[in-house]
């Protein structure tokens, strides 16, 4: 065991010994970059606020049909972002697109006031978890070693997550549909203001004493929440006689949250001088 860590303290050797700084105010630069990655959010929890598993339809013929609900959504979801950074005295600043999408969950039913046979009788509903914010991000260089630089970064943004929902029936897809019953294509969605906290790690394929820079390459882990606001849906609002069963009372309002872990792809500089 001893060996292995004296193994270890000694590849470590080049890498600290050519450490530039540790919470430096000398370091600029700046770069842009594009961020594939991974969102665990809460969808599920939304999909329990807008009581999507239980609702049924609004009229005698949407009643008469069996197990009349739509999906519950994954909570796992792809993402991908597009950003821009500066970095003076050592402070890091810029901006942040974010765009994550669930793949989506089907269940197959049966209209059983259609005749065997009939074009629609079989029907698929399909449910999707959406989310989407824009940031400004601000954080600190905390450690660079000639190509690798570790930085916190924190932001504050505006964005919008929901749940997409989808009906095969080509007499049931929005817009051509907007009668009562829950079986009609829409996004329903709630917006507020966006927290995020990460930190990144990445290397500069560029770097030397003076400077990490050209191509990048990294990960960044995080937590991202999204403050709950007003249900609204494609069409209107979630009012009665629309997508839930009427007469009701106004859902809960769920924002989105939960981790994230993006790959870093960018070009940029960060170090001592221009």
């Amino acid at each position: 065991m001893k060996k292995y860590l004296l193994l270890a303290a000694l590849a470590a050797c080049p890498l600290l010994a050519t450490a530039q700084s540790v919470f430096s105010l000398s370091e600029s630069g700046g770069g842009f970059y594009v961020a594939p990655g991974l969102y665990t959010a809460n969808a599920q929890d939304q999909y329990a606020k807008l009581a999507l598993a239980t609702v049924g339809g609004n009229d005698a013929a949407d009643n008469a049909r069996a197990a009349v609900a739509y999906p519950m959504p994954s909570n796992s979801m792809l993402g991908a972002a597009i950003g821009g950074f500066g970095c003076r005295s050592g402070i890091l600043f810029g901006g942040e697109l974010n765009v994550y999408y669930g793949a989506p969950k089907s269940s197959s039913l049966t209209d059983q006031t259609l005749a065997t046979g009939a074009a629609e009788r079989n029907f698929t509903l399909k449910t999707s978890a959406l989310a989407a914010d824009f940031q400004a991000q601000v954080g600190v260089v905390a450690f660079r070693a000639a190509g690798l630089v570790v930085a916190p970064m924190v932001g504050i943004g505006y964005g919008g997550s929901g749940l997409f929902l989808s009906d095969s029936r080509a007499n049931r897809q929005y817009p051509a549909y907007v009668g009562t019953g829950n079986q009609e294509n829409k996004f329903v969605y709630n917006n507020g203001l966006v927290f995020d906290i990460g930190l990144g790690a990445d290397y500069y394929l560029g770097g030397n004493k003076e400077a990490a820079k050209g191509f990048r390459v990294g990960l960044k882990v995080g937590y991202r929440m999204q403050s709950a606001g007003t249900w609204n849906a494609t069409g209107g609002g979630i009012a009665a006689r629309d997508i839930l069963n009427a007469p009701i009372a106004a859902p809960a309002t769920q924002g989105s949250q939960g981790m994230y872990l993006k790959l870093v792809l960018g070009v940029g500089r960060v170090g001592k001088g221009k």
